[in-house]
C-alpha cells in the first residue's frame, strides 16, 4: 500500500506543477484579450486543484 500512496502524492504533485503553468498560460491569454480562452483555461485550471486535492486525500486515508 506505501508504493500506492507515494503514487497517488507523486501524481498530485505533478498535476499541481500542471496547474500552475496552465495558471500562467490563463494569465496571460488574460493579457492578449483571448476572454473565451481565459475562461475554459481557468475552468481546466480548476478542474486539476480539485483532482491534486482528490489524490491527496485518498493517499492520507491509506495506512501504511
Amino acid at each position: 500500500m506505501g508504493v500506492i500512496k507515494n503514487d497517488l502524492v507523486t501524481t498530485a504533485l505533478q498535476l499541481e506543477s500542471l496547474r500552475t503553468t496552465l495558471d500562467g498560460h490563463a494569465r496571460y491569454l488574460q493579457r492578449m484579450g483571448q476572454i473565451d480562452e481565459t475562461a475554459a483555461m481557468a475552468t481546466q485550471v480548476d478542474k486539476l486543484r480539485m483532482a491534486a486535492e482528490d489524490l491527496r486525500q485518498v493517499a492520507a486515508g491509506i495506512r501504511p
